[in-house]
């Protein structure tokens, strides 16, 4: 049970962080403090800052080796957002697939520098 606790909390704080960067990206497009270009790539830091720091987070506090934490959460972020793109847009697209492995990847090393910390600390 404190498995899915941890996991549910690591899940929670990366989708508060993704929803606050997405809010503020919203806000300077909307006050036109960034224009396009510099807004979509703000967009693509903050999803991967969620990741990493919700995977760093898991790495960190889980059981289990790094990858497989990072792996976790990637897998069901991935999951969610995969879910959410085609059940709201259209159909697949390769970049769309290039995108989800970066995410897991970036959640992969998140959860590797996470269980690195941990032991630091022992």
């Amino acid at each position: 049970m404190q498995i899915w606790k941890i996991l549910g909390k690591n899940l929670g704080i990366s989708f508060l962080f993704l929803i606050i960067g997405i809010f503020l990206c919203s806000l300077f497009s909307f006050l036109n403090i960034l224009n396009g270009n510099t807004l979509s790539i703000l967009k693509f830091i903050i999803v991967f800052l969620s990741f990493f720091i919700g995977a760093f987070k898991q790495g960190k506090e889980g059981t289990n080796k790094g990858f497989l934490e990072g792996l976790k959460i990637g897998a069901i972020l991935v999951f969610i957002l995969f879910i959410f793109n085609y059940g709201f847009y259209q159909m697949f697209k390769l970049k769309n697939l290039i995108y989800y492995v970066l995410l897991i990847f970036i959640s992969l090393c998140g959860g590797i520098l996470g269980v690195s910390k941990r032991e630091e600390k022992k």
